[in-house]
């Protein structure tokens, strides 16, 4: 399967646990999660989904409400996204927005991701801690 850019993995994930979204209520998600995302990332790729026919919308209103087809279901399964714990996946989508949008000759920027790199190792040592004492 071909990489897919952050904010669409990041839209199809939040389609699998919520089932429906809005442009402007992901980009409030997207807010409260500390992932940068603007109407000019994100709508492109709500249409670029739309016209694979990976998501499909009904109007309501002015709002345009997307919920995933078979066919967005099945790239999510072929992707694995289900596997991978919530928390991970927020940790993963803050680290990728924050290493698109920093300044990379900036060290007090650089510093910024290396801090949030840090904090996902962090989480990712305690995970492993946790499956080591209590394997399923």
């Amino acid at each position: 399967m071909p990489r897919q850019p952050f904010i669409r993995m990041m839209i199809l994930n939040y389609l699998l646990q919520n089932q429906e979204i809005t442009g402007y209520g992901f980009i409030k998600y997207c807010r409260a999660n500390g992932v940068l995302a603007s109407p000019g990332n994100i709508y492109p790729h709500l249409k670029q989904l739309d016209d694979e026919r990976v998501i499909a919308y009904r109007v309501e209103g002015k709002k345009k409400v997307y919920t995933l087809t078979d066919t967005g279901k099945r790239e999510l399964a072929r992707a694995g996204v289900s596997r991978v714990p919530e928390f991970l996946k927020t940790v993963f989508f803050r680290n990728m927005s924050l290493a698109s949008t920093i300044d990379w000759s900036d060290p007090s920027d650089v510093g910024k991701l290396l801090t949030s790199v840090l904090e996902a190792k962090a989480f990712l040592e305690t995970y492993v801690q946790q499956l080591v004492q209590n394997p399923t």
